[in-house]
């Protein structure tokens, strides 16, 4: 066995079964082989995403601030030695397994239009937050990162990950002149991504694809009527 590779033994279910056996959804769209990585010895890559699999499975079925070290060890059938070796912190290892949750890729090719583009990565957004294990792990994250800061911390670099798809494309448009070039594409974001959030994660409706291009169209109309401006730059009233 090489060096840091991780034994994982069946502890309830197998590391191959942990991603379709959570107690309130499935975490059918945690990836079980993960992308091979030349730089590692396949033993390691396979052990390390049996460890994020049974993380992963724990925040979903216990919730984040009861996730342990420990219960990750046992239920990954490792040592906490070996799963120090890879991940110096509990949050390091609970913000990876995080990263580590899959989603289907969209079916349709990008679009070449603004408006279409954007609502395609709206509603990837939309999808993901719907989703098992993400609809269980989501609002779970949101609480724990009000009472611990440490937990604010590793939510606010996963969202900053996560909105990077629809801020570089907003981004992109303002440079190309598809929108107004002083827009605010801070706010732009909000302006699509929170009714998104809010619908989910409040009024715990579903997020449609129609409700995704309604607030896209009003989205990006109010920014190319100059109405979504940076603070700094003259507005017209």
């Amino acid at each position: 066995m090489a060096p840091d590779a991780i034994s994982c033994r069946k502890v309830g279910v197998g590391c191959g079964k942990l991603a379709g056996s959570l107690r309130n959804g499935s975490v059918a769209n945690v990836p079980d082989d993960p992308p091979a990585d030349t730089d590692l010895d396949p033993r390691v890559v396979r052990s390390r995403q049996c460890v994020l699999q049974a993380t992963v499975q724990l925040m979903a079925e216990r919730g984040v601030p009861a996730v342990s070290i420990e219960a990750i060890a046992e239920r990954a059938g490792v040592a906490k030695t070996t799963i120090y070796r890879h991940w110096p912190t509990r949050e390091t290892l609970l913000a990876d397994a995080w990263m580590s949750v899959g989603y289907p890729e969209p079916t349709a090719p990008p679009a070449t239009e603004l408006d279409e583009r954007v609502a395609q990565i709206a509603q990837a957004v939309g999808t993901r937050i719907s989703t098992p294990p993400m609809s269980v792990l989501l609002p779970d994250l949101l609480a724990a990162a009000e009472r611990d800061p440490k937990m604010r911390e590793m939510k606010d670099g996963l969202l900053r990950t996560r909105r990077r798809p629809i801020f570089d494309a907003l981004q992109d448009a303002a440079a190309s002149g598809a929108l107004p070039r002083d827009v605010d594409v801070e706010l732009l974001v909000a302006l699509i991504v929170g009714p998104i959030y809010y619908r989910r994660l409040i009024v715990q409706e579903p997020v449609t694809t129609e409700f995704i291009e309604r607030v896209v169209a009003v989205a990006l109309d109010t920014a190319r009527h100059g109405l979504a401006a940076t603070p700094m730059s003259p507005i017209s009233r």
